[in-house]
């Protein structure tokens, strides 16, 4: 099982932003953005409608699991090298990062 991905060069937040709320039919309030640690486990706010993965300069991916199972679902990484990468956001998820990624958590409202 696959997630929706979108890869974009263009780091504005508006624009980014913008392609949250296309995918998410939601508001989409803010970015919060976070530079992990490599082997960190990230559980996204309660709210959150999309992630951002900034994989443009940095060498570091995402895998993303089912909370209820563990079960690996998809990730982000080297294949969208110089890119940012918008995923639309399922509460039932979390995920576990390689390498620092920067990650933003968008906000619904």
């Amino acid at each position: 099982m696959g997630v929706t991905k979108i890869r974009t060069k263009d780091p504005n937040d508006d624009k980014l932003m913008e392609i949250c709320r296309e995918e998410t039919s939601s508001t989409c309030t803010r970015i919060k953005w976070t530079t992990h640690q490599d082997v960190d486990t990230i559980i996204p706010p309660d709210g959150t409608v999309a992630i951002v993965v900034d994989v443009r300069d940095i060498k570091a991916a995402i895998r993303i699991f089912a909370k209820q199972d563990d079960d690996y679902i998809d990730g982000v990484g080297t294949e969208a090298a110089g890119h940012l990468v918008v995923v639309p956001w399922q509460s039932s998820w979390f995920y576990h990062c390689t390498g620092t990624p920067r990650v933003g958590h968008v906000a619904g409202g």
